[in-house]
């Protein structure tokens, strides 16, 4: 991924601000759709980190702009298709959504990374590039287990055999 030449180091930031609102979002919209307490609790993991990335920026923001006020972006730097209505959508689909989110995250921090001057600022959106990597493989696996066991998230917990009657030898 390539950034915008027209985009200042501000905005830059700004953008990467609203995206981890927005991702937080997507993680309490998915809560409010699942009753499986161990991915409640991963989903309140994601919406821990992504609030930490929005205050770690915001904190990177006010030490490189002072006095400049953080003007949020409409939209986050994640295309369109990305940008959706959780309300319209399935777990499966939110999910999958989230994953293809966390991976335009990850090289958009790369690319930050590449425009920003200071030494801190790179190292920073270095580190938030590959946090947002092990997202992608958290949200990954949890689709490869709803394609397994496609109700599961409908459950407060797994039912691992209790219902199973047998009737053999």
């Amino acid at each position: 991924m390539k950034l915008s030449s027209r985009l200042k180091p501000h905005e830059v930031l700004a953008a990467a601000v609203k995206s981890e609102i927005d991702a937080a979002g997507l993680y309490a919209a998915l809560k409010k759709k699942v009753r499986s307490r161990l991915l409640l609790r991963k989903l309140d993991f994601l919406i821990f980190e992504e609030g930490k990335h929005r205050r770690m920026l915001e904190r990177l923001y006010a030490q490189r702009f002072a006095g400049q006020p953080l003007t949020l972006p409409k939209t986050s730097f994640l295309p369109a298709s990305l940008r959706v209505n959780p309300a319209r959508l399935n777990v499966p689909r939110l999910f999958r959504t989230a994953l293809k989110a966390e991976k335009y995250s990850e090289e958009y921090y790369l690319a930050a990374r590449a425009s920003m001057k200071d030494a801190a600022s790179r190292k920073i959106l270095e580190y938030l590039s590959r946090v947002e990597r092990s997202h992608y493989f958290l949200v990954k696996s949890e689709i490869d287990l709803l394609e397994r066991f496609p109700d599961s998230y409908k459950v407060e917990d797994a039912h691992l055999g209790e219902d199973l009657v047998h009737v053999g030898p």
